[in-house]
């Protein structure tokens, strides 16, 4: 079962190789330009929420998801931006050892975002949010 960590060092390195620039996990530092995928938000499995537990019932490993912010350093590195962006939507799911990894870009309300560059003390900039919907490969495969 993939964990958080390894889902989000896959998804670095996956970016590393295929943008121009250095690719870091976290809220945007000031000192390092780059493109920076920034984890705000982890759930479980939507299938898992869905199933009807009952005393005996154990369930497999659960998947999870996590909501994203990318984002440049500088600020106005649009380009940057725009090869992530271009990666997400030409690689939506990444193979990850142990499950796969379905990227999906998401809405979200101006407010929501507002708070949170607000409470991460970052500038507002361009940005895109995205989802990484885990799912753990079968038992047995």
């Amino acid at each position: 079962m993939p964990s958080i960590a390894t889902t989000l060092e896959t998804l670095r390195t996956a970016l590393d190789e295929r943008v121009h620039s250095e690719v870091f996990i976290g809220a945007p530092e000031v000192n390092e330009p780059g493109l920076y995928v920034f984890p705000i938000h982890q759930g479980i499995s939507p299938a898992l929420r869905a199933l009807r537990f009952q005393p005996e019932t154990r369930p497999r490993r659960p998947g999870f998801s996590l909501e994203c912010l990318m984002l440049a350093q500088p600020a106005d590195d649009f380009d940057i931006i725009d090869e992530g962006a271009a990666f997400i939507h030409q690689h939506p799911i990444l193979e990850i050892d142990g499950g796969t990894a379905r990227l999906i870009v998401s809405d979200e309300s101006p407010n929501e975002t507002a708070s949170i560059f607000l409470a991460a003390g970052i500038s507002y900039r361009l940005h895109i949010r995205f989802g990484i919907h885990v799912e753990p490969d079968p038992p047995g495969s």
